[in-house]
């Protein structure tokens, strides 16, 4: 039966584990990179807890294993802090920005002779370039890195849509592979069976189908069983060392370079009406919940302003991305105020020892 509370607030309570205190603690972390989910605990209080059971991430056989650990060991493991918040369901210190509902096209059109903001310029540059044909698949892939990474590449190299398939033990109730996909979407799996096609320089005869799903599976064990009798065509990248596999998100990378190598007009085929939802989506969150931009943005909905021809800024240095500079200026400060106390602790040295050598003389 389910929590009242949980129905109400549709935040999962956290999930206590008295029995936790019978089961065999394993604190070995070696090979163990970080902390991909915590499982239960004997206690909501993270002060209070003797034993976690989590989700560890092998950076050896890149799989995720579950253990029972100690509170002491818990706390050293990199993500601790964040897989306990959403283990107890408690929100990150930074709220999300409030950007307010969708914006409604306006009927009015952008005032003549005024130039349009520079962020809608950049939106419309990059929604020109936006593609919806390849469809990024990441079957049972349960590590935030490789997540993230491949997240961000998509949305650098413009794939629009990426899909996240659960591994079976975290899927709902009759959730599984739904048929009608293979209606709509070509099925490219990669795998490097004998029958998969390498994606080289040879491959210039091959055609991009109108609407491909590119599947990738888990570092570990790869596309399952279950997608692979659903492809249409296996693919790999060919290597040349000694490692018999790429990192999963630098393999997406090249993979999907690949393809818009072998077909540069995969880009930029968006209908007018996927744009016109993206535009009031991303128009809505550009103007950052202030009412003035949003009057604003609204009336350019309907009305594009003319693309950015280059997206880089002449006036911003590359890769000063603020949250880097910010770490990076506390460590600078760290290691100073280290440096200013061993040079104390120096000199309070030598200080003692002149008049160790003034009273024995």
């Amino acid at each position: 039966m389910e929590d009242p509370m949980e129905q109400e607030c549709g935040v999962a309570r956290p999930n206590i584990d008295l029995t936790l205190a019978e089961a065999e603690v394993n604190d070995d972390l070696a090979n163990i990179s970080y902390v991909t989910r915590v499982l239960a605990a004997d206690s909501a209080n993270l002060n209070d807890v003797q034993k976690v059971r989590v989700m560890l991430h092998n950076s050896a056989t890149k799989a995720v294993e579950e253990r029972v650990v100690s509170r002491s060991t818990f706390v050293k493991l990199i993500e601790s802090t964040k897989a306990w918040r959403a283990f107890t369901g408690k929100a990150s210190k930074k709220a999300p920005p409030t950007v307010g509902p969708l914006l409604v096209p306006s009927s009015e059109a952008p005032p003549h002779g005024v130039e349009a903001p520079r962020r809608l310029r950049r939106a419309e540059h990059i929604l020109s370039q936006r593609t919806g044909r390849i469809l990024l698949v990441l079957e049972r892939c349960i590590d935030n890195l490789n997540q993230h990474a491949i997240l961000r590449t998509a949305e650098c190299l413009g794939v629009q849509n990426v899909w996240l398939v659960n591994p079976p033990d975290q899927r709902k109730k009759n959730e599984g592979l739904n048929r009608n996909v293979t209606m709509v979407w070509e099925i490219w799996a990669t795998d490097l069976c004998a029958e998969a096609v390498c994606l080289d320089e040879s491959a210039g005869g091959l055609e991009l189908p109108q609407r491909v799903a590119i599947i990738a599976g888990r570092e570990g064990d790869g596309v399952s069983e279950e997608m692979l009798k659903e492809a249409d065509r296996r693919v790999y990248l060919p290597m040349y060392g000694f490692t018999d596999s790429f990192n999963l998100s630098v393999a997406m990378a090249l993979l999907v370079q690949r393809l818009f190598y072998m077909c540069p007009e995969a880009r930029r085929n968006l209908t007018p009406e996927e744009k016109h939802q993206l535009r009031i989506q991303w128009y809505t969150k550009l103007a950052k919940g202030v009412e003035k931009n949003r009057e604003e943005y609204a009336r350019y909905i309907n009305h594009p302003p003319p693309p950015l021809d280059d997206l880089r800024d002449p006036t911003k240095r590359p890769g000063a991305n603020k949250g880097i500079m910010k770490s990076r200026k506390r460590i600078n400060q760290r290691t100073t105020a280290t440096a200013a106390s061993a040079a104390t602790a120096s000199n309070l040295d030598r200080a003692a020892h002149g008049a160790e050598q003034t009273r024995q003389d």
